[in-house]
């Protein structure tokens, strides 16, 4: 005899998620922009293979870097900082490390430069791939498809209202 397992909901209708999502733009208000950090899978010089670890520390790293391009001493001092979430991706195949932010940019900074400090922190992390992808937030689709990769991804100890 068989017994009739009932089907739960798709992940994206799931309550946790609806959550999360409500919680990151309560959080942020309007991000500025949505960037994507795509990491190394191998150190030649050390022979490491990257490791969830390595990612969320360079995440962290550049998060900081970032902050004190922007605020300078107060980053560190007065614990100034920007407005942002943060999710860590694996890929399709669980060999594509990559991270996703949803970045507030402060009002005193213009939007360019505001990509070019981004970029320019992105370039100093021995682990980032190339410079990072940087778009113009336009979308709460943003914040959708971060959540999308899994809640369970999301780096709550990264994901800050702005100061």
């Amino acid at each position: 005899m068989t017994h009739a397992v009932e089907k739960l909901p798709p992940f994206k209708h799931n309550r946790i998620r609806e959550s999360y999502l409500l919680w990151m733009k309560s959080m942020l208000g309007q991000p500025t922009h949505a960037v994507t950090l795509t990491f190394k899978r191998f150190d030649k010089s050390s022979g490491d293979c990257w490791s969830i670890e390595i990612v969320q520390k360079a995440c962290r790293v550049f998060l900081g870097i970032l902050n004190k391009k922007i605020f300078g001493n107060a980053a560190t001092r007065k614990r100034r900082c920007i407005g942002s979430a943060v999710i860590i991706g694996r890929g399709r195949y669980k060999c594509n490390p990559h991270a996703h932010f949803a970045l507030v940019s402060p009002r005193k900074i213009s939007q360019d430069h505001f990509k070019k400090l981004i970029h320019a922190s992105a370039s100093l992390i021995w682990w980032v791939k190339g410079r990072g992808h940087v778009q113009a937030y336009w979308s709460e689709g943003w914040l959708s498809y971060m959540i999308d990769h899994g809640t369970e991804s999301l780096m709550l100890d990264m994901c800050t209202q702005g100061k």
